[in-house]
């Protein structure tokens, strides 16, 4: 399931928002289904949300590091075995889970494909009808909510809402409005290429930002993946040059703030 804002784990668990992750996570698994599982058997379907929806050329580059030759290819592989564990972290009715940054990026993406996609049935008036989006759906988690844990219904509508209508989980400018762990460093480090991204996870900016070798190494384990060496680097490699970086920025920064002074003396 998803663990949602408001799920503190530093207090007795709410029977009320585990409820809210479970719907929450069964909506988010039938709408990565929807975008990165087509009926279709070949590769044409993730190929077109690959070209739409990611920077040109996202995975150059990186079939050399998994052994493929096509870096298409090995990035279309890499999705769906991401996916899968996605869907598999949202289907868990025990265990709460967020994305990784990387699994961010494709959340979004098939949140941006949906909303086209319910746009240009809409446009040419087809009917607009997902498992995800069923009204029913929607109505039976504000009954839930009402006669099983007490909300007043104005609130039991917002809540329901927010967990059943996959295509308006985007990150909202408001931060109060978000039920859902992420925010935009997805679109800060996955901006350019996959291999850019990973670089910068594992690099002393990355690691300033709560990331680092560990982070970076855990979007491929987490698939069972072994993290591929020769891009991620070693343990002591990345810290040797990350404390290279951290020496050269306190040196900037006295630079910055006492260079003058001293240089005058």
């Amino acid at each position: 399931m998803f663990r949602l804002v408001c799920f503190d784990e530093d207090i007795s668990r709410k029977a009320d928002w585990i409820y809210l992750c479970k719907i929450a996570g069964h909506t988010v698994a039938e709408g990565l289904r929807f975008t990165y599982e087509p009926e279709s058997p070949d590769e044409t379907d993730i190929l077109g949300i690959l070209c739409a929806h990611f920077p040109p050329h996202f995975f150059q580059g990186f079939s050399s590091f998994v052994g493929m030759k096509d870096d298409t290819k090995a990035g279309i592989q890499f999705i769906r075995h991401k996916v899968k564990r996605m869907i598999q972290k949202m289907e868990d009715p025990e265990k709460d889970y967020t994305f990784d940054v990387f699994e961010e990026v494709l959340f979004a993406v098939a949140i941006s494909f949906v909303r086209d996609d319910i746009d240009f049935r809409k446009s040419i008036k087809l009917d607009v009808s997902y498992p995800f989006l069923e009204k029913e759906r929607e109505k039976d988690v504000i009954v839930e909510l009402v006669e099983r844990f007490g909300y007043r219904f104005p609130k039991a509508k917002r809540m329901a809402q927010k967990v059943v209508r996959f295509h308006e989980m985007l990150l909202k400018e408001d931060e109060d409005s978000n039920l859902f762990f992420w925010d935009l460093d997805y679109c800060v480090f996955f901006g350019k290429t996959f291999i850019d991204g990973i670089h910068m996870l594992e690099s002393f900016s990355g690691e300033q930002s709560g990331y680092g070798y560990d982070y970076a190494c855990g979007i491929f384990t987490d698939i069972g993946m072994k993290a591929p060496l020769r891009l991620v680097g070693t343990r002591v490699a990345n810290e040797t040059a990350n404390e290279a970086s951290r020496k050269e920025v306190i040196a900037s920064i006295d630079k910055l703030f006492h260079g003058d002074l001293y240089n005058d003396v």
